[in-house]
């Protein structure tokens, strides 16, 4: 993969986290190989490396370290304060 699919920018390897949802719960896989769009940002995944994302998901209660999270609603949250002037 060369160009992005998103923007046409030029897509470089690196090793993303990645967070993705399973029912209820949140996974975060760390390293996670990568080609991503130098220009938008766009993260893609091959096929291998998501199979085997879900795996570690599937072992995550016998190997994987939990974290607290916070979790905001943007929706729920209102409008902003006002700024005072100074």
């Amino acid at each position: 993969m060369t160009r992005c699919v998103r923007c046409g920018g030029k897509m470089v390897n690196r090793r993303v986290d990645l967070a993705k949802p399973w029912g209820d719960e949140w996974y975060v896989v760390r390293n996670v190989p990568a080609h991503v769009c130098g220009q938008c940002g766009e993260e893609c995944f091959d096929a291998k490396v998501l199979m085997r994302v879900d795996e570690l998901r599937e072992a995550a209660n016998e190997s994987g370290e939990r974290v607290e999270v916070t979790v905001f609603d943007f929706a729920k949250a209102g409008k902003p304060k006002e700024k005072e002037a100074a």
